[in-house]
């Protein structure tokens, strides 16, 4: 159903103007992906060479969907996204009759905003090369895409673990590794370091850690890629030995394991690790848009632009006594 103020598909018609056209629409994309240029099978061409990209690189975001953490904002147009961070209430009462007044709670609470940036990347098509393609019988050239589509999906990625430098008032988008409230904690030493590291110590350490404040899973284990290989190995020089990963794993609270290209650092030398409890009172995703490709043309036509772009945040969360779920261990 839409809105009054929102225009219907006959008036979306005669707008020529495609800023004025989606607004009218209610910030609703499908209204800047006509059929003008781009034919149908040249849209899904394009609209699948993207969802391959985006899947095979999303980890974190991934993650949170398949845990069903996801919150449909429904529209572009919601800038900031709010959460309750509610106080404890006093423990329950015992008695023999159940009829005995009880202390009665009223719990507070407050309003945390999380902003829900826009993530994007441009790309251009020029219609003369589109024609020559079509006149070969040749398919429609869909890497810029896919390249486009890769970096809204490590943006987006190294979001959830890394946090946003967008900003509005007080509201920040806080990633796992730079909420304030986070666990934190000091690595025996690097995982790469088959002297001086006690790989599995650590991560009862951090489990242990989460536990003392009644974060119990289920939990992910979060590395960076570089440590996913000294996972694989033997735990000891027993032949047979299960590996690190297989022990890990074996731990129930920890249902997953996963290397993630946003904990490896711009050198490759990443030495940090994640626990994060899988559950909405820790961490969510708020999708106002989720990726999608977008055009309007520019230069009289002969040039299409074209954006992937998705409007996403995740909301990690913490209590009103400032503690959370996320145990985040790093190098001394």
């Amino acid at each position: 159903m839409r809105s009054a103020n929102q225009a219907s598909p006959a008036e979306l018609m005669r707008i020529g103007n495609a800023g004025k056209r989606f607004a009218a629409s209610g910030f609703n994309p499908k209204v800047l992906r006509t059929l003008d240029l781009l034919q149908k099978d040249e849209w899904k061409a394009l609209d699948d060479s993207v969802v391959k990209v985006a899947r095979s690189v999303i980890t974190g975001i991934a993650d949170l969907r398949s845990h069903n953490l996801v919150r449909d904002l429904g529209t572009l147009g919601v800038l900031i996204d709010e959460y309750e961070r509610v106080t404890e209430v006093s423990a329950a009462e015992q008695n023999m009759t159940g009829i005995a007044p009880g202390q009665k709670d009223l719990p507070g609470y407050d309003i945390i905003g999380v902003p829900i940036p826009v993530t994007f990347k441009d790309f251009q098509v020029n219609i003369r090369t589109l024609e020559a393609s079509r006149q070969r019988g040749v398919a429609m050239d869909t890497v810029t895409a896919e390249l486009s589509a890769r970096q809204v999906s490590l943006t987006l990625d190294e979001m959830v673990f890394n946090g946003s430098v967008v900003q509005v008032g007080s509201g920040v988008v806080y990633g796992y590794t730079n909420h304030p409230d986070r666990i934190t904690g000091t690595l025996t030493d690097a995982w790469t370091d088959a002297v001086n590291r006690d790989i599995m110590t650590d991560v009862l350490a951090m489990l242990s850690a989460a536990e003392a404040i009644n974060y119990r899973g289920p939990f992910t284990l979060y590395v960076p890629t570089s440590y996913m290989s000294v996972l694989r190995e033997d735990y000891s020089t027993l032949k047979g030995d299960r590996t690190f990963l297989e022990r890990i794993l074996a731990i129930p609270e920890i249902t997953e394991v996963k290397g993630t290209p946003s904990l490896q650092g711009t050198d490759l030398s990443g030495d940090e690790v994640l626990l994060v409890q899988m559950t909405s009172d820790v961490v969510d995703l708020s999708i106002g848009q989720d990726i999608v490709t977008v055009e309007w043309d520019t230069s009289g036509g002969l040039v299409t632009d074209f954006k992937v772009m998705a409007a996403m945040a995740p909301r990690v969360k913490s209590s009103s006594s400032s503690q959370t779920g996320v145990v985040h261990y790093t190098k001394a």
